[in-house]
């Protein structure tokens, strides 16, 4: 299956990035493909540009979060993704909502990931119109 470049452009992964993929599933990497020029870690990476957390749970995402945030520079580009199913991890509402807006997310953007998995772009909270869409 060739690279999906549409889904790489919305997510903002550029070349050249610095890119912190946290828990990523073996298909991720599969859809968007390599890209040039990048430097690609996980959450101990050092001033990433991007930040993408693959999370199953809240309790995963909170141990993934924090050490994401250790290394995390302002401005960085953040994504949460999580499986789209009932019953799974709620970024609307409940407690992975409230540790994000501790943490000082806000939620602006929706995309949906090849299989049934959903991606929540997030920015520091007071940098602009907050909308999701």
């Amino acid at each position: 299956m060739p690279p999906d470049t549409r889904l790489r452009r919305k997510l903002g992964l550029k070349q050249g990035q610095r890119l912190a993929m946290v828990n990523m599933p073996y298909w991720f990497l599969e859809c968007v493909g390599l890209i040039n020029n990048t430097v690609l870690g996980d959450e101990n990476l050092r001033n990433p540009d991007y930040v993408q957390i693959f999370a199953r749970s809240a309790e995963q995402l909170e141990a993934s979060l924090h050490a994401a945030l250790r290394n995390f520079r302002p401005g960085a580009i953040l994504w949460i993704c999580h499986p789209d199913s009932p019953g799974g991890l709620d970024l609307d509402c409940g407690s992975a909502t409230r540790l994000l807006a501790d943490c000082g997310f806000e939620k602006i953007k929706e995309l949906p990931l090849p299989n049934r998995w959903l991606a929540s772009r997030f920015r520091e909270a007071g940098k602009g119109n907050s909308t999701v869409n």
